[in-house]
Parts: C-alpha cells; structure tokens; sequence
C-alpha cells in the first residue's frame, strides 16, 4: 500500500518491507543459515534452470507481458521452468505461457513447504519471484531458500525487506539507480534499459470511432488506463487543471469498479470540471482490441508517485506520447524509464509544474504531437522498449553474471 502513498520516501518503504516480512515470517526461518551449498547444482549440467514463481499466469497485467520473455528464452543456454500458484482462468495467455515454457507445474494446492521442495527437487539455478509482497504470493518459500540464487522482479515495485528472500532485485538505471542502493534489501540488477518486458507480437487493428468508443466527436483526449488506487489529491488537481484549460478536452480512463466512478466524478465536479468530461472505457476481453482503441487518445497522463507500469507499455506501443514525472521511488519512476527506452526522454518532467505545462503545451501543438506519434510508430519495430530478442539476451546475461558471482561465493550488484 505505501507504494502509492504520497510523500513515502524510499527508506521509508524499506522499513515498512523490513516490518512486514519480520511480522510474516518466523524469525527461526529468516535467521537460519542456507541450506544450499555453493556450487553444486550445475554440476553434469550444461544449461541453468530458471524458474519462474507466480499466481499471475493468466489475464493478468503480469501474465499479459511475461509471455514473448519465455519463448524468447535461448533453450541452449537456459532450461525454463514455470510455477504456477493459481487455478487456469482458460485465457489465451494461460495457454500461450503453458506452451511456452519448457516445464509448467502447478502449484496451485502446495504448501509453502511443498513449494520449496518441488523446487529444489527439480535443481532450479535460479529462481525468479514474479510477485514479492502481492496477493496470492508464496515469499515464504524463498525464505526457506528454494533455490542458490533468488530475485525479486516484476510483480512488486520494490524491496522484500529481508536478504533471506531475495539475493538481488531486477531492474534498470533509471528505475533503481545505485544511488539508491541502500534502499533495498536485494543487490541491484540493472537491464541496461527498462526492465519491464513487452510483448510485441500484437498486432494492431483499426480502432473504433470515437463514438463508439464513448469519447465525444471532437476535442482533446487526455488519457490514463491505470487503477484508480494510484489516482489521489494532487493528481486529480493537476488534471482538472489541464481540463479546466484545454476546452473541449476530456479524460479517458478504464471503467473502474463498484462506486468508484461516481466518486471520481464528485472529485472532479468538486474542482469545477464538467463530470461528464470523465469518460470511462468499459472493460474489452480481447488485448488486442484494447490496445487498438487506445490509439484514439492523444496525450496519455502518468500518475504519481506510482506511475504506470504495463498500461504505460500499452500506451506507447499504441502509439500515444505519455507525459511522466520522474519521482524518487522504484515505482515513481517507471514512467521515465519507459519513455527513455521508447526514446522519449524529453516527456519526462522535473517537476508537477512542467509536467503541467508539458502536457498543456502539446495539447496545443498538434504539430509536435505528432512527431512524437511518429516516433513511437517507427520506435516499435526498434526501440529499446519492443525490441524483445534484445531484451532477452540482455535478461540472460544478467542471468549468467548472477550464477558466476555465486559460483565465486561473492555477491555484487550487476550494473
């Protein structure tokens, strides 16, 4: 929760993960010494086991983006398992992330116990947590050490709070820069660009009309598909003011749930905008068809202090510019590193002063708007963000440097 919770520093948050993984996890576990010994599990063994630990295989923003990762996976240098913790929804991504790993093991009614065991039985090198403090999570394993080496990636924007549950936490440059080291219990892992994967076998269709998509006939769209927990105070008064000053302008977000749109739209009548400038997209089933409709915003708006994370990737590879604010948490500053990768740099703000007058001023630039649509339509066969065999040799370089070091006994941040 402090994640998007305004004025929580990065310390800070350690200290509450330090809390909370002490409160959760009996001290006669986290205290223990390993029970692995270095160096033993590659013996006879050409290839590194990498496992893939989470609840998310399924229509799930994390099961959405992991899946080209794992089919792009050099099967002469890894062996790919996948550990799934939850039922089949029976989407496309479950069936797609099945095949696509060469072992998938459901582990859905196992004990944290039986967790580990399974994993150490089937010898896993290396094991990649793709959920740390989130629901249906199983970090309780990797406190028993499942595996010699084990990462914090993807599915929490931030530190476990304790070494015992992670040995090192993926990201990049921008995102967890080592000034920021001492913010975290895991050694930093840099990707030399976002650390977020894409995936970048969607094909894009036509989109429907405006109409048909609930947004008025004309005027400015302003966009941002995130839940609404990371919507608070100074975000809605940022966005009201650029609505109150572009006219004719509206704000496109996804429909959210139970009575949350009618309070969304109290907050925006409250600071004199016309609710019905608040348009809501209604949930489509299909990705492809979702992301093809984003196609008619024309300005995407990050949230702060936690920024968009796979709905910035849907964003940009819709084709739509996005304005971010670069702030000082891992997850205050994903918005800037997606738009780096994307080659964007300058739609990152310093501050919510020039983020306001970023986002105010290519609203009326339609000029410069579109050079930067153009980038991003000619970026998406080559950009850092989408160039997914890129991303994959660089992930399993990092996974290479990781089991040298343990190899050696010594652990080092991979930067």
């Amino acid at each position: 929760v402090t994640l998007s919770v305004p004025g929580v520093t990065a310390v800070e948050q350690r200290r509450v993960a330090e809390n909370y993984a002490r409160h959760s996890i009996p001290p006669s576990v986290l205290d223990s010494p390993d029970r692995l010994a270095c160096g033993e599990r590659l013996a006879g063994r050409p290839r590194l086991r990498i496992g893939y630990l989470s609840a998310d295989y399924l229509n799930h923003p994390v099961g959405q983006i992991m899946p080209q990762v794992i089919e792009l996976h050099d099967r002469s240098q890894v062996e790919v398992f996948g550990y799934s913790m939850r039922a089949d929804d029976q989407s496309g991504i479950r069936k797609r992330l099945r095949a696509a790993f060469d072992h998938f093991v459901d582990l859905e009614d196992c004990s944290v116990i039986r967790t580990a065991e399974r994993i150490r039985a089937d010898g896993i090198d290396i094991l990649i947590d793709l959920h740390g403090w989130t629901a249906h999570g199983r970090l309780e394993a990797l406190a028993l050490r499942a595996a010699p080496v084990q990462v914090n990636w993807l599915g929490y924007a931030g530190t476990t709070g304790h070494p015992k549950l992670a040995d090192y936490l993926l990201g990049d440059p921008v995102v967890t820069p080592l000034q920021y080291a001492h913010c975290y219990t895991e050694m930093l892992a840099h990707l030399p660009n976002c650390y977020l994967p894409a995936d970048s076998t969607i094909a894009l269709t036509t989109p429907p009309s405006r109409r048909d998509a609930g947004l008025p006939a004309q005027g400015f769209v302003y966009c941002s598909f995130n839940n609404s927990y990371k919507f608070n105070p100074a975000v809605f008064d940022l966005w009201c003011q650029l609505l109150r000053e572009v006219d004719g302008s509206c704000l496109w977000l996804s429909q959210p749930g139970g009575t949350a749109g009618e309070r969304l739209r109290a907050e925006v009548q409250a600071r004199g905008v016309d609710p019905a400038r608040l348009v809501f997209a209604p949930r489509v089933e299909a990705k492809t068809d979702h992301i093809s409709r984003l196609q008619l915003a024309d300005l995407a708006l990050d949230p702060f202090p936690y920024n968009s994370h796979s709905t910035g990737i849907d964003i940009l590879y819709a084709g739509v510019p996005m304005v971010a604010l670069l702030g000082d948490t891992f997850p205050g500053r994903v918005g800037a590193s997606l738009l780096q990768a994307a080659g964007l740099a300058e739609l990152v703000a310093g501050s919510p002063e020039d983020y306001q007058r970023l986002a105010l001023s290519l609203a009326g630039n339609p000029r410069r708007l579109g050079q930067f649509r153009e980038k991003l339509a000619t970026g998406r066969a080559s950009c850092a963000l989408f160039d997914m065999p890129r991303y994959v040799r660089s992930l399993e370089e990092v996974y290479d440097r990781m089991w040298h070091d343990y190899l050696r006994g010594k652990r080092t941040a991979i930067v």
